[in-house]
């Protein structure tokens, strides 16, 4: 999913809540002139922007995993994220002629099959990270039984030493 060189990338100013109502539009031409979302604008790594935008469906994804639907919004996302995907194909075609590199598109449909935008997704909303993992643990690395057992000791016997600190049992 990841490979060696993924710690050597730039941050890049990034939203990962983009959406129509942070676009603004001049109303003669139709075009873009400012993109504004002071709210959750940030830096991260650059190829958060390869994942596919999780605002084609109007729902929030966090409620479908709240309420056990994730697999329902899989089912409804795909053909929303394939017309977007194909809309940036045909628009990219002039830059790949123009000898550009890999298009966007394609790291995005990359990012989706692999299911990396989901560990990126968890990433960036610790708050859903929990979930996440549950609803989709093959997508995380195996965890080694022996060195959580170890962990969970160490941690157990840390927490009971503060306590006896606090004067507690």
């Amino acid at each position: 999913m990841f490979t060696v060189d993924d710690g050597n990338w730039p941050f890049a100013i990034f939203n990962p809540n983009f959406h129509a109502r942070n676009i603004l539009v001049d109303p003669d031409t139709g075009r873009i002139t400012a993109l504004l979302d002071l709210e959750y604008t940030n830096a991260m790594p650059a190829p958060f922007a390869e994942d596919p935008p999780l605002w084609l469906l109007p729902g929030q994804l966090p409620r479908y995993f709240e309420l056990g639907y994730f697999p329902l919004w899989l089912h409804q996302y795909k053909p929303a994220l394939d017309t977007f995907l194909a809309i940036m194909e045909r628009l990219e075609e002039a830059q790949l002629q123009q000898g550009h590199e890999q298009p966007l598109s394609a790291r995005m449909r990359a990012s989706w099959e692999s299911r990396r935008w989901l560990v990126n997704y968890a990433l960036n909303n610790v708050d859903l990270s929990d979930i996440v993992y549950w609803e989709q643990p093959e997508i995380f690395p195996p965890l080694d039984e022996y060195l959580l057992a170890n962990d969970i000791q160490v941690y157990q016997v840390y927490t009971k030493e503060r306590i006896a600190l606090l004067g507690g049992k």
